[in-house]
């Protein structure tokens, strides 16, 4: 899931609590969570009083997945063979 609040760091340490994974997207604008159902997110920040601009689930395609499956295979062959 996709979370934009203005309260990001505060969420982030509730979200750690609670023992769900919260990674900073590279531009400190959001946060991709995972593993948790959509709706425990929105109601753990209801009851902290924290405001969000954005909680969207997110699916990753299939040449994501794909790629993520291949990342670490290197096929190469040498020069001239």
């Amino acid at each position: 899931m996709r979370v934009r609040s203005p309260r990001l760091d505060t969420l982030v340490g509730l979200l750690s609590d609670a023992g769900i994974d919260a990674t900073p997207e590279p531009d400190g604008s959001a946060l991709s969570v995972r593993g948790v159902a959509i709706d425990v997110i929105g109601e753990l920040a209801a009851r902290n009083g924290i405001a969000l601009h954005e909680l969207t689930g997110q699916r990753a395609s299939l040449e994501d997945a794909y790629l993520k499956l291949t990342e670490g295979d290197v096929e190469y062959r040498a020069a001239g063979r």
